[in-house]
Parts: structure tokens; sequence; C-alpha cells
């Protein structure tokens, strides 16, 4: 999870930091931290790091918050933002750029607003399916559902692909996928493949491109309505922070 501080005091920068630390770690949650002086040099690595959750300093010198976050915006409609300021004058205009949440300086004295603006942002999903069990290697293995990119048959093997390893596992694909079928992120895009939309990263009228670069096939049969259950999906903003 890419996570980055836009502030022009380096106190605050701390503060937050340590802020953000014993959340993640209270509720076990990986990420990475970028911090940014300036809204310039933050766009430019936006340019390049898809970030996930950014909080943003409203009062900086050049360019404000409110324009960094305008900017943003234009290219990662996604992208989780937490404005931090001393003021409320701004909230309006933070709230329609989509802001998950407006948070007063300084967070000493508002560590509970912090931790109600960390859960708004959802950064750990309500998977309906945990963990998938599956005999790999005549050993029976429970696999973590977030790291599965997707699941597909070919010669006769069911296989699991995560971002490390593909998996070959025993059973056919529909029995190996039947818990699965409950579960909003996955969808049935082509016979014997079945994949995990939080990884789709591109798609077009036949493929489904992953951030990993593998394209999968999308069905021709019932390609629009696929196409639009992956549409709906991020816009409901179901995706997962990856």
């Amino acid at each position: 999870m890419q996570i980055a501080i836009v502030d022009d005091r380096a106190e605050d920068r701390e503060e937050l930091s340590a802020c953000l630390e014993n959340y993640m770690k209270k509720h076990q949650l990986d990420y990475t931290l970028t911090e940014f002086e300036d809204g310039e040099n933050f766009l430019k690595a936006a340019a390049q790091v898809n970030f996930q959750l950014v909080f943003m300093d409203i009062y900086m010198e050049n360019m404000d918050g409110m324009e960094a976050a305008r900017r943003l915006r234009q290219k990662n409609r996604l992208c989780k933002i937490v404005f931090l300021t001393i003021t409320e004058d701004y909230a309006r205009m933070g709230y329609s750029l989509s802001a998950s949440y407006y948070l007063l300086k300084p967070l000493s004295l508002h560590q509970a607003d912090f931790e109600e603006a960390m859960e708004l942002c959802q950064l750990k999903p309500p998977y309906e399916v945990m963990t998938l069990s599956v005999m790999a290697d005549r050993q029976k293995l429970e696999l973590p559902t977030e790291k599965i990119l997707y699941i597909d048959y070919q010669n006769r093997m069911t296989r699991i692909h995560t971002a490390e390893r593909v998996i070959p596992v025993s059973g056919g694909f529909q029995e190996v996928t039947a818990a699965l079928q409950k579960d909003k992120r996955f969808l049935p895009c082509y016979r014997g493949v079945l994949i995990n939309m939080d990884y789709i990263s591109h798609v077009d009228s036949q493929t489904f491109r992953l951030i990993n670069g593998e394209a999968l096939p999308i069905a021709l049969r019932n390609g629009k309505q696929l196409r639009e259950t992956y549409r709906q999906y991020v816009f409901s903003g179901m995706g997962r922070i990856v």
C-alpha cells in the first residue's frame, strides 16, 4: 500500500507518520510511506507511483493542497485523500474533491478524529472469503484470497496465480473456485478463468490486463456485461488498495 504525506512542516509530517505507524501496526497492514514538502514534487511522484492514500496539507507555499488534490483527481479518482489543516474554512471545497476526511491539526488533540479518518478510508476491505483451502503437492494449503490474481484451468490442471508463483492444485476448476463464487472481487471472465478484479489495471474490448502485465481474455458472448460488471465494481469503491 503506497501512502503519501504532503506537508511543508517537518514536525507535522513527523507527528502524522507516528500516528500512522501505530495504526498500521495495530491493524497489521503493510504500507510504504513517502513524505513530500510541497505539492509539485508530490504530483511528479504521483505520475509514477499509484498512491492509494494521501494526507494533504491545505496551506502550503506555491501550490496549495486543494490545487494539488484537484490535479491528482484528474489522474487518480480512486486515491483516498485526507486533508490536513488548522481551520475548517475549506471543508466544503475539500468534500467536492471526494475527500475521505478533513483532519484538524495538531493531531495530538484530535487522535479520535485520526482513528475515524482511517476507518472511513477502509484500508482493509471486508472480504467475503479470507482464505482458500486447497491441496497442493499432497499438502493442505490455506491461501489468503487477497494474494490471488486469477485462477485458470489448462491441460487438465487447475492453477492458482499469485504475484510470486503459480500453484498447481488438486481438484477441478469448479471445485476449487466454488467458495469464491460469493466473493464480489472474483469475476469469471472466460471459460476456465476466474479473475480477481482488484488486480485489473486496464480493460479493452477483448482483454483484462493485470498490474503484472498479464492479459486475460474476455468472453465474446457476454463481454459487454463482464466489462460493465468490472466498471460497476470500480465505481462502487469496493476495490482493494493494492
